[in-house]
């Protein structure tokens, strides 16, 4: 029970669906791989399983309880449903704030969210690898607050939908966004890339509204086929 088969290449074996759960992360910095960081509440303890793709997770203002400095660490891969940093508002020290920082040192671990993603503008994503959004659910929302994503970004989840919530970027010229399943709909906001591809001829919808597509790379630029 409670197992997963992501890829769905277990032949010949009947794999309950795992249940969802609410995470909470506790502790202050750590490791997402470090599962006394994750708790069934806002205020602990934990020790419970770290998170897959099944379960919510969230970041609140107990996550950090006192002004510091923070980091929470991808060290491995790392999955969930949907993500929510909107329960921490930050530490307000004199002219300092404190924001935690999300991060990934590596681009061997990816971020691989499964439902919607809620950033805030009090916390530094610094997630050095790609993020793939993978929903197969209708109307999942992505809500950047101001972060730059450092990477690729890849939207492939069959039958998904995702809605932009804000403006979406990437940093850097040589990152793409990769819309290769599923619908994406941008939601009039205005989106900043190296590079849009949506080439892969699966089914997918790209539903542009007024949103303005600002790509820098002159080589591949905006592609759509199929």
């Amino acid at each position: 029970n409670n197992s997963i088969d992501p890829a769905g290449i277990s032949i010949g074996w009947v794999i309950p669906a795992s249940l969802p759960r609410d995470l909470f992360w506790v502790g202050g910095s750590g490791n997402w791989s470090d599962q006394n960081h994750w708790a069934l509440t806002p205020t602990g303890p934990g020790g419970v399983c770290i998170p897959n793709l099944s379960d919510d997770v969230y970041f609140t203002q107990h996550s950090f309880t006192v002004a510091a400095v923070y980091t929470v660490s991808v060290d491995i891969i790392a999955s969930c449903r949907h993500m929510s940093w909107a329960g921490h508002t930050g530490y307000a020290v004199g002219p300092a704030l404190y924001n935690p920082t999300f991060l990934s040192s590596t681009s061997a671990n990816t971020v691989n969210i499964y439902g919607s993603l809620t950033l805030i503008s009090g916390m530094n994503w610094n997630i050095n690898s790609p993020v793939y959004f993978k929903t197969t659910m209708p109307a999942q929302t992505i809500t950047s607050a101001g972060q730059n994503f450092d990477r690729d970004i890849y939207f492939e989840g069959i039958g998904g939908e995702w809605i932009l919530q804000d403006q979406l970027q990437l940093v850097g010229s040589n990152y793409c966004i990769h819309h290769n399943r599923g619908t994406l709909r941008t939601n009039n906001q205005n989106v900043t890339t190296g590079s849009f591809e949506s080439t892969s001829g699966f089914a997918r919808a790209l539903y542009m509204g007024s949103s303005v597509f600002n790509v820098s790379q002159t080589a591949q630029g905006f592609s759509i086929i199929g």
